[in-house]
């Protein structure tokens, strides 16, 4: 949303610059409105360039895993390690793992449920932290 705000600004503040050439240079008011739409544009790309990084901070919250989730898991051919759909559920509320990771397996009491392979998470760029 923010972009498009920006990209009007833009596209106004070099519409009326080309207006300004042609005016007087005593011309106080044209002065003052390419001013403030300099200023309004420069507000709008501060307020957008935030966005981005509180995007990104959020971005790498989603993805991080946290240690105490991380388990054996038999998947019938071999046992490997990852993080149990449960335990992400009730440790980490903001980690929405990708579906192509999804396994079925068994845990070592022998239940059938669904997990994330540690292998494949890292690939995709999750990291692992300790809580």
């Amino acid at each position: 949303m923010f972009r498009s705000f920006t990209a009007l600004a833009l596209g106004a503040a070099l519409a009326v610059t080309g207006f300004a050439s042609q005016a007087r240079a005593g011309n106080d008011d044209l002065t003052k409105a390419l001013i403030g739409l300099a200023v309004i544009g420069g507000i709008a790309v501060a307020i957008d360039n935030r966005n981005d990084r509180r995007d990104a901070r959020r971005e790498a919250a989603r993805k991080r895993l946290p240690e105490q989730c991380l388990r054996r898991f038999n998947s019938g051919r071999r046992a490997e390690y990852g993080f149990g759909e449960r335990c992400l559920n009730n440790h980490a509320a903001q980690v929405t793992p990708p579906e192509h990771c999804a396994r079925r397996g068994r845990n070592r009491r022998g239940n059938r449920v669904t997990y994330f392979p540690e292998r494949c998470l890292l690939n995709d760029g999750y990291t692992v932290v300790s809580r």
